[in-house]
């Protein structure tokens, strides 16, 4: 989500409708009910693929260290 104030604030959650749900309740809204500049972004592609990968290669570094003994560390 991104707000845009002078210094926009982002969240990132797992639960985007709870979020915004509770957002637009303490926010202060327009006349039509909508916060002004703010905006739901879903990640690109490229973002889920490279958080993927970056998770793959994190859980296989720590695999390789729990193999390997304590002295080569």
């Amino acid at each position: 989500m991104v707000w845009d104030i002078s210094n926009p604030p982002q969240t990132r959650c797992d639960t985007p409708t709870a979020f915004v749900r509770e957002f637009s309740v303490r926010a202060t809204v327009g006349a039509d009910g909508e916060v002004p500049g703010m905006q739901v972004l879903r990640p690109s592609l490229e973002d889920v693929y490279l958080a993927m990968i970056g998770a793959a290669a994190a859980a296989e570094d720590t695999a390789q260290a729990a193999t390997q003994p304590e002295g080569d560390r």
